[in-house]
């Protein structure tokens, strides 16, 4: 008796000892990384995951970084391992909590949220086990959290591609051209009849151009229009030194100064040339809100949407003075010409 008594005792730690072992495999098995986001935002806030039967995740999120040609999303995980719980729903907001300065009684918490204006499109599933999700701009606005396979699948899909802009500069003037949200995330100047083309993916941007006077560019990440003020002195320097001509395409004798009669040519054409400076500036730029890198939702295609931009100054000449005079002509016009379909 106490033989089968020790037997069955044996068989059942060691079935026990087993069925440990296969929950640990078990559990091994349906354990999914923590869940990792990509803001692609310039905007700080908070990221809720809501899980299928498991505590709800809460965390920090950085903001993006702006470079040249693009943005630098930042990277975060959720805090704590998932286990094997599947992903329901994945919201966000962007802002931050702030002292909250008007407390009427201490009952009312020492802080409260600011927001930036921008809405979020959570992402929602009966259950999901995917791990990398990112948000990304839909408008000027609004975003949307988006898993990798949707993002990869939208990519893929001919029908649902966005592929970027193509803007032509059918001024006489070179044009710095740029595409920007919170910056100037791409730019270039173009010489008149050529084009300006970036591949961005299925973004919303303004487009703006402003006519550089020598073909140089000067816009930075972040500046993305130049001063009044620097565009009004700038013009009236080279246009007292004959500079602008040429530019232009246009053949005429340049006016150049001696240095002594530089210095008394500046007071007797200050005037003129701030006049013609502030004439010039008011017609030296122009942009575009909300344009979308591909025809409008739900018709994309393959081909980028192609934009024309005309205006801008007339061909220098001289006046009756024989004074360099640039005419201040129009605005810019950025106008759509083809959704490429």
């Amino acid at each position: 008796m106490e033989t089968k008594l020790l037997y069955l005792s044996k068989k059942i730690s060691f079935l026990v000892f087993l069925l440990i072992g296969l929950s640990v495999l078990v559990t091994k098995s349906y354990a999914y990384d923590r869940v990792h986001i990509n803001n692609y935002s310039t905007s700080k806030g908070v990221v809720v995951v809501e899980y299928a039967g498991c505590k709800t995740d809460v965390w920090n999120i950085e903001p993006a970084m702006v470079v040249r040609n693009g943005i630098q999303p930042s990277s975060s995980h959720a805090p704590v391992s998932r286990g094997g719980c599947l992903v329901t729903q994945i919201s966000a907001r962007f802002g931050e909590y702030v002292t909250n300065s008007v407390r009427s009684n201490p009952f009312q918490p020492p802080w409260v949220w600011k927001g930036n204006g921008s809405e979020v499109d959570s992402y929602k599933s009966s259950g999901t086990s995917y791990v990398n999700f990112s948000i990304v701009q839909r408008s000027d606005t609004r975003f949307r959290i988006m898993s990798d396979a949707e993002i990869q699948r939208e990519n893929e899909d001919p029908k649902n591609k966005s592929p970027g802009f193509k803007i032509w500069n059918n001024t006489i003037w070179p044009l710095s051209i740029a595409l920007s949200q919170v910056g100037c995330l791409y730019y270039d100047t173009i010489k008149p009849g050529q084009f300006f083309e970036r591949n961005t993916g299925a973004v919303w941007f303004t487009i703006q151009a402003n006519i550089s006077k020598d073909g140089t560019e000067t816009r930075t990440n972040w500046d993305c229009a130049l001063p009044v003020v620097e565009v009004v002195g700038s013009i009236a320097f080279t246009a007292l030194t004959g500079g602008v001509f040429g530019i232009a395409g246009v053949a005429i004798e340049e006016t150049t100064f001696a240095a002594g009669a530089y210095a008394g040519a500046q007071v007797a054409t200050a005037s003129w040339l701030i006049e013609m400076g502030k004439e010039l500036a008011a017609t030296s730029e122009g942009s575009l809100k909300g344009q979308y890198a591909g025809p409008p939702y739900p018709f994309r295609c393959t081909h980028k949407p192609e934009y024309k931009i005309t205006g801008g100054w007339g061909a220098p000449t001289k006046n009756e003075k024989g004074e360099p005079v640039i005419p201040p002509g129009t605005p810019l016009q950025i106008e759509k010409i083809a959704n490429g379909c």
